[in-house]
């Protein structure tokens, strides 16, 4: 660890933060992604906390990278309800050296323009509106070959199968964990 390096671990003691001011809320809880009670140890795997390697989180600027992806350009698009988990994985993808979009619906991906760009979408299932598989189906259905990885609290082996028929490259349930998410995204730009 660096000198002047600041290191803290917050614990969810089940309190309901959800008469905390909006901006105190972003940022207390912005470089986290659960809200699942953990006890014990931290969990150094999860998406919550750094992968190895990672460079610093830094704030500023709108949630897009202005870095190139790994992978020719291609961006990552996350699609999900959530504004904290949002925030959260976009920040995890910016520090592996992903171009990272991210949407509060699908609504709002679609009609974004950004789907030409999009060489990866990571997608909620259960959202306002047009869910996840809703979603899913619609991009399949009109031919777009856009690998699309799911990532739900949602999740039992029923679902797992109908999004993985309908197209689905992967099927993860939250909380993720970093590194397997940036393997599967990985995996998906790769084949894409």
């Amino acid at each position: 660890m660096s000198a002047g390096a600041v290191v803290f671990f917050v614990v969810d003691a089940g309190r309901d933060l959800s008469d905390l001011n909006e901006a105190v809320r972003d940022v207390v809880f912005d470089p986290f992604v659960t809200n699942e009670a953990h006890w014990g140890t931290p969990d150094e795997g999860r998406v919550d906390s750094p992968p190895s390697g990672c460079v610093p989180w830094q704030q500023g600027g709108p949630r897009s990278a202005n870095r190139m992806s790994e992978q020719d350009g291609r961006m990552v698009s996350i699609v999900d309800d959530d504004a904290s988990l949002r925030r959260s994985l976009g920040n995890l993808l910016m520090s592996a050296g992903l171009r990272v979009e991210t949407f509060e619906s699908a609504e709002v991906f679609l009609e974004s323009g950004s789907l030409d760009n999009t060489g990866c979408l990571v997608l909620d299932l259960q959202m306002p509106g047009m869910g996840g598989l809703g979603l899913l189906k619609r991009l399949t259905d009109s031919g777009t070959r856009v690998p699309v990885i799911i990532l739900t609290a949602h999740g039992d082996d029923d679902m797992r199968q109908r999004t993985l028929q309908v197209g689905a490259t992967a099927f993860l349930e939250k909380p993720v964990r970093g590194p397997a998410l940036l393997q599967a995204i990985r995996s998906a730009l790769g084949a894409a």
